[in-house]
C-alpha cells in the first residue's frame, strides 16, 4: 500500500515537473515570440538603407519621421522611442532643438543629444542664427534662453501663465512673450528696457533683431476670428481680421517688417505701406523666394522666417496656378494656368525667371516687375518634355519623346540613354547636386558634376511615383504602401 503510494507520489512529482517545464517552454516561447513581433513593429519604420558615412565639416542635420539625418550619411533613431517630437531649425541646419515630449534637446550634426531640461511647456525654439534656444522650464516655472556656445542658462521671465506663448528673435538677443499681465519684449541679459506691447494676451508670431518690431495674433476674443497685429515704431496695430481661429499660417521676414497671413485667402501686409493687400482668393500651397535664401520654420507649422529685408518678389503655388508677386501695390501675376509645382526657377532682385519648353527650344522667361523677356538658350535636336534644371540654370536636364535622358550643359549636350517609360518624372537635389528618376522600378541618381549614375533603391510601387514633397529631398512609394524618403543616400521608411 505504501510503495503504490510512493509510486503515485513520484508519478505526481513528475507530473507536476513536467506540467512546469511545459508551461516555462511556452512562456519563454510566447515571449521571446510577442519580442520578436515587438521587434518587427519597430523595424516596420526607420532606417531602411543605411549611407556610406564620410567626414563632412559643421554636417547639417535633418529630421524625418523622428529619425536624425546628418549631411555626413550618419542617422540616429534616439527620439524614435518619444511619442510627441517637435525640432527647430537654424538657418544653415547645422543646429536644432529637438523637444521630445516633455524634454528639450540641443543637437548638432554629430547627432549626439544634449539634454537640456526634462520638464519643458511647449517646445523649444532655436533662434536662426543657431546660437541659442529659447523654453520654458516648467519645474523652475521661467522661461530660459540657452547660450549654446557658452554652455550656460539666461533667465528671461519668471511665473508664467499657463497659456503664455513665446518667440525669439533670430540672433537670440530678444524675446517676446506675455507675463506680468502684459505682453512684453524683452533683451536676454542685456541692461537695457523691458518693452511693454500690450495689456492683452497676445500669441507671439516673431521678433526683430533689435526688439523693435513684432508680430502677434489671437483667438481669445472670439474662437470663430483671428486677429494679427504689428508692433512697430512703439505701437500696437492691428492688422488683419480673419476668418476661423486654426487654420492660418504665417511666413514673416526677420525684421518683422513683412508678413503673409495664408488660409481660405493669402494676404500680405509690410508695415512701410502699413496696408493691408489680399493677393489671391485662394488658399496658397506654397510660397517661394529665392533658393539660396535661408528660410526655416520656427519649430511647428504655422510660422516660418525668411531672412529677407522684403517678402515682396516671391512665386506662389496656388491650386489654380503659380503667381508672381513682386510690389505690393500691384496684382499678382499669373505665370501658369495649372497646378503643377513650379520648379524651375530662380529669383533675383525681385525679377522671376523660369524655364519653359515651346516647339524645340527650351526658353527661359524673365518677368521684371510685370515686362516680361523670353530667351531662347537651347535648341533641341529632339522634341523634349518634362525639363528640369539645377538652381542657376547651368545644367539642363530633359527627356524626349524617345524617352531618352538629355543634358544640356556650357553648350554641349550629353545623353544618358533611355528612362524605360513615357511618363518617368525627374527630381533634382540641390543640398547633393543629384537628379533623380525612376527606371523599372528603381530609384536612380545621376551626380550633376560628375554624371555618374547610382541605383538608390529599389522595388518602387510605381514607375512615375517620385515625390519631392519632403523638403529639399525625393520621396516614393514602396511595394508595401509605404512612403519612402532618401536623405543623403540613407532609405527612410514613413508612415504606410
Amino acid at each position: 500500500m505504501n510503495g503504490e503510494y510512493e509510486k503515485r507520489s513520484r508519478m505526481g512529482k513528475v507530473l507536476t515537473i513536467v506540467f512546469i517545464l511545459a508551461v516555462a517552454t511556452f512562456l519563454c516561447t510566447t515571449i521571446e515570440n510577442n519580442k520578436k513581433k515587438s521587434n518587427d513593429e519597430k523595424n516596420s519604420y526607420g532606417v531602411v538603407k543605411n549611407a556610406q558615412v564620410t567626414d563632412v565639416r559643421e554636417p547639417r542635420l535633418y529630421m524625418y519621421n523622428k529619425i536624425l539625418v546628418s549631411e555626413s550619411g550618419a542617422t540616429s533613431d534616439f527620439f524614435t522611442e518619444f511619442r510627441d517630437v517637435k525640432i527647430s531649425f537654424s538657418y544653415d541646419h547645422k543646429r536644432a532643438a529637438v523637444t521630445a515630449d516633455d524634454e528639450l534637446f540641443y543637437v548638432d550634426g554629430q547627432l549626439i543629444p544634449l539634454a537640456l531640461c526634462n520638464m519643458v511647456k511647449d517646445y523649444g525654439q532655436i533662434s536662426k542664427d543657431g546660437g541659442y534656444i529659447l523654453y520654458w522650464n516648467v519645474s523652475w516655472n521661467s522661461v530660459i534662453v540657452y547660450d549654446i556656445d557658452r554652455n550656460e542658462d539666461i533667465k528671461v521671465a519668471h511665473g508664467m501663465n499657463q497659456e503664455s506663448k513665446y518667440a525669439i528673435s533670430s540672433n537670440g538677443k530678444y524675446v517676446t512673450l506675455f507675463c506680468d499681465n502684459k505682453t512684453r519684449i524683452i533683451p536676454c541679459g542685456q541692461r537695457a528696457v523691458t518693452t511693454p506691447v500690450s495689456d492683452d494676451k497676445l500669441i507671439p508670431i516673431a521678433v526683430s533683431d533689435d526688439g523693435e518690431r513684432a508680430f502677434y495674433y489671437t483667438t481669445y476674443k472670439r474662437l470663430d476670428k483671428t486677429w494679427v497685429y504689428s508692433f512697430h515704431d512703439g505701437q500696437l496695430t492691428e492688422i488683419a481680421e480673419l476668418d476661423g481661429a486654426n487654420r492660418w499660417t504665417f511666413v514673416v521676414n526677420e525684421d518683422c517688417t513683412d508678413i503673409y497671413m495664408n488660409g481660405s485667402v493669402l494676404w500680405y501686409y509690410n508695415t512701410r505701406k502699413d496696408k493691408l493687400r489680399r493677393i489671391l482668393g485662394q488658399r496658397a500651397n506654397e510660397v517661394y523666394f529665392s533658393k539660396e535664401v535661408s528660410q526655416v520654420f520656427d519649430g511647428h507649422d504655422r510660422v516660418r522666417i525668411v531672412d529677407l529685408p522684403t517678402l515682396e518678389g516671391c512665386l506662389i503655388d496656388a491650386y489654380r496656378g503659380n503667381f508672381w508677386f513682386y510690389d505690393a501695390g500691384k496684382d499678382a501675376i499669373r505665370v501658369s494656368e495649372d497646378d503643377e509645382k513650379c520648379e524651375n526657377y530662380r529669383i533675383r532682385d525681385k525679377e522671376l525667371e523660369y524655364l519653359t519648353i515651346k516647339d524645340e527650344y527650351v526658353y527661359k522667361v524673365t518677368l521684371s516687375g510685370n515686362h516680361k523677356i523670353e530667351e531662347k538658350i537651347v535648341e533641341l535636336e529632339y522634341k523634349a518634355r518634362n525639363v528640369i534644371a539645377n538652381g542657376d540654370f547651368s545644367a539642363i536636364w530633359f527627356i524626349d519623346t524617345d524617352n531618352c535622358l538629355h543634358k544640356y550643359q556650357n553648350g554641349h549636350m550629353y545623353d544618358f540613354g533611355d528612362t524605360g517609360h513615357d511618363d518617368a518624372i525627374l527630381k533634382y537635389v540641390s543640398c547633393e547636386k543629384k537628379l533623380y528618376y525612376i527606371k523599372n522600378g528603381s530609384v536612380l541618381a545621376l551626380d550633376e558634376l560628375t554624371d555618374e549614375k547610382t541605383i538608390v533603391a529599389e522595388r518602387c510601387r510605381t514607375r512615375n511615383d517620385l515625390s519631392s514633397d519632403y523638403g529639399n529631398f525625393v520621396g516614393y512609394t514602396d511595394f508595401s504602401g509605404r512612403k519612402v524618403i532618401v536623405i543623403f543616400g540613407n532609405i527612410i521608411l514613413g508612415d504606410e
